[in-house]
């Protein structure tokens, strides 16, 4: 009977769970209290498992760290204020000014300067106590090209891509109701300016080829 209970217990705390991530609520914060973020935080590669993303950080006072040609470095402010070590190609690190904020969605995310190089970049907070700190970088969101489309009384259209990588092939999809669409032209890398022919109530649309 107990053992019922303690099953019946688990899979109701399961649905409490499940219903509040179906209804969009925020995540449950995993930390106690951000405010043991406002000190300074060394990297402690060494603690870090192989092959792991989780990055390992100690309280810059915690213990003495091995020697170490570079050792990344943080500090936080309570006014959102932050110093990172930058990563000098001559060895002459030093301290450079930075800003974090928790992400408005989710507290469990952190943006704050990239290791070492400084752009701003968002950070999983997997564990934050006083003496710890582990975070898994969050791999940023690939940005979504601008289609600007300019029609004439003769049938031509001129589309405008902004915003696309060099690296990628785009396609300029057409569709004659918003559901059905076809592959209309393809674009190796980024594009300026071009010019085609197409139905005048048609719709369009960029896509990553094969995406």
């Amino acid at each position: 009977m107990k053992r019922f209970l303690v099953l019946l217990a688990a899979f109701w705390c399961h649905l409490i769970v499940v219903s509040g991530i179906s209804r969009g609520e925020e995540p449950q914060a995993v930390y106690e209290d951000i405010t043991f973020l406002l000190q300074s935080w060394t990297h402690s590669y060494e603690e870090e498992a192989e092959g792991s993303p989780v990055l390992v950080f100690r309280p810059s006072a915690f213990k003495e760290f091995p020697p170490s040609r570079f050792r990344m470095r943080y500090s936080f402010q309570d006014n959102g204020q932050c110093s990172w070590l930058f990563l000098s190609p001559v060895d002459a690190h030093f301290m450079n000014p930075g800003k974090w904020r928790l992400d408005l969605k989710n507290k469990n995310y952190i943006h704050m300067p990239r290791m070492a190089t400084g752009e701003m970049t968002a950070y999983q907070i997997v564990e934050l106590t006083k003496h710890s700190m582990k975070l898994i970088e969050k791999e940023p969101p690939r940005a979504e090209p601008e289609l600007r489309i300019q029609r004439s009384g003769h049938g031509s259209i001129q589309f405008e891509l902004l915003g696309s990588d060099d690296s990628e092939t785009w396609v300029v999809q057409e569709s004659f109701d918003g559901i059905h669409w076809r592959d209309h032209h393809v674009y190796d890398g980024p594009f300026s300016t071009a010019v085609s022919e197409g139905q005048p109530n048609h719709l369009f649309r960029a896509a990553r080829s094969g995406g």
